[in-house]
């Protein structure tokens, strides 16, 4: 099992995790108890999951909890039958060794969905806090999938031992019919979606014709209101995360701030965090997209929604171009946009992003590979990395990114070029690695010439992808060929 899922430990310690995970996720991602029967209850009962949704069957049925002990008696009658050798299911495949460590494994689940409220909270703390990758449990009611399992299969065994039980054929029929009815009775909200609350839903008119608008951009799409969860009207208001990156495509950037308490946001990135402070500045500016330049935004859309009056600002900047405007969305073109990369002939340290405001206000950042707190130098010390040398006269800096793991870069003469990708040490233009800018870029010193850029960490994770790919393939071949081997046995 370890071996079959190797590719997300090198996925992760290859690309990096871009979250801060710390003791307020886990506060904030905690089991819900019931507000009547508490925590242990609510758990086995496979409820208690942290946000609120759709409606819960539990609260439009009184006796629940009535119809929870009938299935756990049902359930535990057909583990007993199978530990106990009286039922059909007590067969070579199903010792009594393997049906115990089920059961086990289901009692370990409701233990672990608890989180750190229940009885082994402080060992789930414990590895919450010190336990490589056992972060992505922050929401542990995920471990309820062991004890719907164990539930599952002991529902299935106890109707099998009780049909065992029953030999008056009419008795059976009518015992069957009363215990197939539980589930349905627990969950009569399961079907037709929900009972209606899940639907389909469909984008505005208005979010093709900019679409359509933008397809064509060479650089980035900015999504504002700047949320990462946010409700829209085609939704019915229902929160969802931000749709505009899936939809529009291409290099665009959305929030990346959850916005919980006491969690703004889990982002490590430094472009999220650039974002998050020059926002909320832009009514004191009349130039905002001169800010947006290093990270590459030709285009705005601000969708009607939440807190968008809050954004009014963007029709006083001289640098930003109303474009397209309808009931739910706005569409404003960055004029300050350069490309997705551009050269400067020298740095410029800041010691905090207020200065780079003002910086901004003052040159609009042209020209300028702008630093945070240190100055790269560009003269014989630097080290420059080797081009092609086969241009001809290009008047600026030009990108190609073939892929999320490669790009093609032209340079006209020496010097800094910014690339307006997420900083990361992973990606690397010879063997040289990227400089961070003040807006959480990258940028590099290159000569005249062509580059290639390749993030490097992609090599491992693609080996660690095949290596979980044959491990899980030989076990399957193991399964299929012991099982041939067996039947072959038996029929000798």
């Amino acid at each position: 099992m370890v071996l079959t899922n190797l590719y997300i430990v090198i996925d992760a310690r290859a690309g990096g995790i871009d979250q801060r995970i710390g003791i307020n996720n886990l506060i904030a991602y905690r089991t819900l108890s019931d507000p009547h029967l508490g925590l242990l209850a609510n758990v086995v009962g496979l409820y208690g999951f942290w946000r609120l949704g759709p409606a819960l069957a539990k609260n439009l049925i009184t006796g629940w909890p009535l119809v929870l002990l009938g299935i756990l008696v049902v359930a535990g009658s057909g583990f007993y039958g199978a530990i106990k050798r009286r039922s059909s299911f007590s067969t070579s495949t199903w010792t009594r060794r393997n049906l115990l460590f089920i059961l086990l494994c289901g009692i370990l689940g409701i233990l672990l969905a608890m989180g750190d409220q229940g009885p082994t909270g402080s060992v789930f703390r414990f590895a919450y806090l010190h336990v490589p990758f056992f972060v992505v449990m922050r929401e542990p009611q995920k471990f309820l999938m062991l004890w719907a399992m164990v539930l599952a299969l002991g529902f299935g065994m106890g109707i099998g031992g009780l049909k065992q039980a029953m030999r008056d054929g009419r008795v059976q029929k009518l015992l069957f019919i009363v215990i197939l009815a539980l589930p349905i009775i627990y969950q009569p909200l399961m079907f037709w979606g929900l009972s209606g609350q899940v639907q389909t839903s469909h984008y505005p008119k208005s979010w093709y014709s900019v679409r359509s608008m933008v397809n064509d951009r060479q650089g980035a799409l900015l999504a504002l209101p700047w949320h990462m969860y946010l409700a829209f009207p085609f939704t019915g208001h229902r929160v969802i995360a931000n749709p505009a990156s899936q939809f529009f495509g291409g290099n665009d950037i959305v929030g990346g701030n959850v916005e919980l308490p006491n969690i703004f946001t889990t982002s490590t990135s430094e472009r999220q965090a650039y974002l998050d402070y020059i926002l909320p500045k832009g009514g004191e500016m009349t130039d905002f997209g001169a800010l947006l330049k290093p990270l590459g935004v030709q285009y705005l859309a601000l969708f009607k929604t939440v807190d968008w009056k809050k954004y009014s600002w963007l029709t006083h900047q001289h640098d930003m171009r109303l474009v397209y405007s309808s009931g739910s969305v706005e569409l404003f073109l960055n004029r300050d946009f350069k490309g997705m990369a551009y050269e400067s002939p020298a740095t410029t340290s800041v010691s905090n992003l207020s200065q780079l405001i003002a910086l901004a206000r003052l040159y609009k950042l042209d020209n300028q590979t702008v630093v945070l707190g240190h100055v790269y130098p560009i003269e014989s010390g630097q080290k420059v990395a080797a081009g092609d040398g086969s241009l001809g006269t290009i008047p600026e800096a030009t990108i190609k990114q073939t892929s999320s793991t490669h790009f093609e870069v032209s340079s006209n003469s020496p010097g800094w070029v910014n690339i307006a990708l997420p900083y990361d040490s992973g990606w690397k233009i010879g063997n040289i690695s990227p400089v961070e800018t003040a807006s959480g870029t990258m940028a590099w010193y290159l000569g005249r010439g062509s580059y290639q850029g390749n993030f490097t960490p992609a090599f491992s994770s693609l080996a660690g992808d095949l290596f979980s790919l044959a491990v899980f393939l030989a076990g399957i071949a193991t399964i299929v060929l012991t099982s041939i081997a067996r039947r072959k046995v038996k029929e000798s």
